[in-house]
């Protein structure tokens, strides 16, 4: 199986080293893989500014994962993927209840395949050690998504609320201008 890996940056707000984090996570990973793969970095920074200005801060995780899925269904459509796979595991966090995890579905065209969704903390931990990746994911560089949790993220999302967040929004507007900065990474 060919897997092709993506990540968001937010600068100036993420630091030149929590990409260099990704890349070396995608390098570790690389023998993996059956073929050479890219890697593809998105500029979220846009998205953020505008996420940062929701009325209903407790929807800003919920909706910043929508917008990542939306933009991964757009890249995949572009490569010829057919599928997306995601690294959630249920309960590790608001993003990851069932609530939540059905409210982010609803925006992917493509199945979403999730390998460690019954696996807790303790066990992803020991796979990453199985395949040397601990040691690079503990590095002390935040991501987007850790940056900008708000206080109380809702753990039971509802579509409707979300869809009118988003539509105040313009997220259709919002994610076209996030494909234009798509880096491309062969690995």
């Amino acid at each position: 199986m060919l897997v092709h890996f993506l990540h968001f940056m937010t600068p100036p707000h993420t630091t030149p080293e929590a990409l260099q984090k990704v890349f070396d996570l995608v390098a570790k990973v690389a023998p993996y893989n059956q073929a050479s793969f890219s890697l593809f970095v998105f500029d979220f920074n846009d998205i953020l500014t505008e996420l940062r200005h929701m009325k209903e801060e407790s929807y800003r995780i919920t909706i910043m994962r929508r917008m990542f899925m939306r933009i991964a269904n757009r890249l995949a459509k572009e490569i010829g993927a057919d599928a997306l796979i995601t690294g959630e595991s249920l309960g590790q966090v608001a993003s990851q209840t069932i609530e939540s995890m059905n409210v982010i579905n609803v925006t992917s065209e493509l199945p979403i395949l999730r390998p460690v969704i019954t696996y807790d903390k303790e066990e992803i931990i020991k796979i990453s050690k199985e395949i040397d990746t601990y040691d690079i994911s503990i590095r002390p560089f935040d991501d987007v998504c850790s940056m900008y949790v708000p206080d109380k993220p809702t753990t039971k999302p509802k579509i409707s609320v979300a869809e009118d967040i988003e539509n105040e929004l313009m997220y259709k507007q919002l994610i076209d201008l996030a494909m234009q900065t798509k880096i491309k990474q062969f690995v």
